[in-house]
């Protein structure tokens, strides 16, 4: 069982059209640098590292909350987000995943 719960508004202001464009920008990878540095386990020092979040297997079970609200966002204000997201009948998890990407196939759709 997993539980995904999917920003529908972009840092931009851009919402995502279908679930596809939220699970995609729930995926996109992050750099972690200036005041939000990694501190390195090994060497105690503060790096610049990458995060992702990724699938690691498909679930047997899936459950997607949409968030529908957005507080205070510079340029989006607050309130509620009654744009419509499509999503298809069934939904191929495989380019979210992570042995996709140790594998070095490209995620977008």
């Amino acid at each position: 069982f997993l539980d995904l719960s999917l920003e529908l508004r972009a840092v931009g202001g851009r919402v995502a059209p279908d679930l596809d464009g939220a699970m995609t920008q729930f995926c996109q990878e992050e750099f972690l640098d200036g005041a939000n540095k990694y501190k390195c386990e090994a060497c105690g020092k503060l790096r610049r590292a990458r995060k992702q979040f990724l699938v690691e297997r498909p679930p047997r079970h899936l459950s997607v909350h949409l968030k529908r609200f957005s507080f205070g966002e510079a340029g989006g204000g607050s309130g509620k987000i009654s744009a419509h997201v499509a999503f298809p009948a069934t939904w191929q998890l495989a380019r979210y995943s992570a042995a996709r990407t140790r594998l070095g196939v490209e995620q977008t759709p």
